[in-house]
Order: C-alpha cells, then structure tokens, then sequence
C-alpha cells in the first residue's frame, strides 16, 4: 500500500541501522576531505575484503565523485561518508583530491593582480 507521500508502507516499516554504527561509533574521519574533494577507486583493494559500508562507498567511486555525493547516494549523514571515505584511502582504496580552499585561492589571485599592475 502507497502513503500519502508515495512511498510504500513496507518502506517505514523496515528496520533501519542507526548512521554511527556504520562508522562503529566513529564522527571524526582520519583524513579531513571537504565536500568538495573528489575521491576515486585506485582499484588497489577488492571490495569482497571490505565491511558492507566500506564497499558500498567505494562501489561509488568508479569514476571521480565527490564526498558529498557519495554521502547522498549512500543515504547517509556527510561524517558517516568522511570517516568511511578516509578510512578507505588510508588503505589506499581510494585517493581525493582536494579542491584548492578559498582563502588559498584569493591569496593567489591577489598576487596575480599584483603583478598584472607591475607590468
């Protein structure tokens, strides 16, 4: 039977593991990754050596993503896919690259125009 919201009732009756068990109890990731960071299978480690939560996030990463999608696509809060995502590239599942950070990007774009008025 369909809710007034369209999903079925066999969806909320479904348990659901609460996010900090995917993480065993873990909220802060190894490796800090912004939202922004792209990460990437490095094809170092087979998924059927991983936990569940370890694979399910590194089957998401066949081509460059970003943390936040992967967090989305897994249905989990952003620091569930940090810690999973930074364990992962600790074992060198995974690598990221990280967008460069605003206040590195203006100081660059500062002296850019600092030395276009030199000229």
């Amino acid at each position: 039977m369909t809710g007034s919201d369209g999903r079925d009732d066999e969806d909320f009756d479904a348990p659901r593991a609460r996010p900090y068990t995917a993480t065993k109890g873990r909220t802060e990731p190894q490796i800090h990754l912004d939202l922004a960071a792209l990460v990437l299978n490095t094809g170092a480690c087979h998924p059927d050596t991983l936990q569940f939560e370890h694979a399910s996030a590194l089957s998401l990463c066949g081509s460059p993503v970003s943390v936040a999608e992967v967090a989305a696509r897994m249905a989990q809060p952003v620091v569930v896919a940090r810690v999973l995502l930074s364990d992962l590239i600790r074992i060198g599942a995974v690598s990221s690259s990280q967008a460069p950070s605003d206040s590195l990007e203006t100081q660059l774009l500062e002296r850019v125009l600092i030395g276009l008025r030199n000229l």
